[in-house]
Parts: structure tokens; C-alpha cells; sequence
């Protein structure tokens, strides 16, 4: 079976908007969370992962202001290793286990969407068996830990290497003497 891993709404957002996110520091003047996130898809594909793409994740992301559901369809089919996963069945019943299993630190009336997201999301996760989330959502982040599923963000991507320089090989020099 492929490795599997998750990308969550803020770093599909970045991939399909070239939103910038806030959490993100640059370590040098060429260095964005996009070129980030474009060197790390290239690296997933050439080691043949599956980058899933949960359905509450590309609901999310339908609902940014100027979103064009059309285009974000077409990125997202354009990607041989994204793969969109469903809420089914089998999410639906790792939702109810994980909720009453995390009910003990259930948020605030104002979280319980988000919540209730990050259950659904961490939900398909599981069932898919995903390996690693990548996020900057520190709640998914923290929950994900809890399900022994690795949170990466933004400032953890590798940079990607700068292409060395080249070599120029002079012919051999005879002298005149």
C-alpha cells in the first residue's frame, strides 16, 4: 500500500489560492509557503504518496471569498497524487469514536464548529490509515497527535535545495616555453 498523507484547509488553501499564511516566516528572500508546498507535492509524487484531500476540507475551501469551485476541481484533478476522500460510512462511525473519546476536552460554544471539523477530517484520516497531516491548525495539529498521526506545518517544509553551481572545465593549457 502507498504511504498516505493529509492536507488540511489552510495548506490546501495556499496550494490552490497562493493565499500566504500568517504563520509563515520566510528564512530567506526566495523562500515561500507556495514554493514550499509546490517542492514538497514534487518530492510525495516522486516517492509515489497519495496527498488525500478530505470532502470537509474542499468545503472549507469553497466557501473563501472569491473562490472559484470550477478552477479549484480542475487543480485538484490536474494532481495525480491528491486523491479526495469522502465522509462515509466508515468515517462516519471513527467520528463518533473519536468525538465521545475527545468529549472530555470539548471546546467552547464558539469552537464546536471547528470541532466538529477537525473530527471529521481526522475521522477520514484514520480510516484511510494517513500517516501525517499537514497543517497550521494547532487544535488538528494537537488532536492529531492524540491518534499518532504526524502534524507538519508550514515552517517544517523543506526548503527546496538550490541548484549547485556548475563546474567549467577548461581544456588542458600547454605552455609556449
Amino acid at each position: 500500500m502507498a504511504r498516505r498523507v493529509l492536507f488540511d484547509t489552510n495548506f490546501l488553501s495556499v496550494f490552490v489560492s497562493e493565499i500566504s499564511p500568517a504563520d509563515f516566516r520566510a528564512e530567506n528572500p526566495g523562500d515561500t509557503a507556495q514554493a514550499r508546498i509546490a517542492y514538497l507535492i514534487e518530492r510525495l509524487a516522486i516517492d509515489e504518496t497519495e496527498i488525500v484531500i478530505p470532502t470537509p476540507v474542499l468545503a472549507e475551501i469553497s466557501c473563501i471569498a472569491g473562490a472559484d469551485p470550477c478552477k479549484l476541481i480542475q487543480v485538484i484533478d490536474g494532481q495525480k497524487s491528491f486523491r479526495v476522500a469522502d465522509f462515509n460510512r466508515r468515517s462516519a462511525i471513527e467520528f463518533g469514536i473519536l468525538y465521545k473519546s475527545r468529549i472530555a476536552s470539548k471546546p467552547s460554544e464558539q469552537g464546536k464548529r471547528a470541532f466538529k471539523f477537525d473530527m471529521a477530517i481526522l475521522a477520514i484520516a484514520k480510516t484511510l490509515k494517513v500517516s501525517t497531516i499537514y497543517t497550521s491548525d494547532g487544535q488538528l495539529a494537537n488532536h492529531a497527535r492524540l491518534c499518532d498521526i504526524s502534524p507538519v506545518t508550514f515552517q517544517n517544509l523543506p526548503i527546496r535545495p538550490s541548484e549547485p553551481q556548475l563546474l567549467i572545465h577548461f581544456p588542458e593549457h600547454r605552455s609556449v616555453q
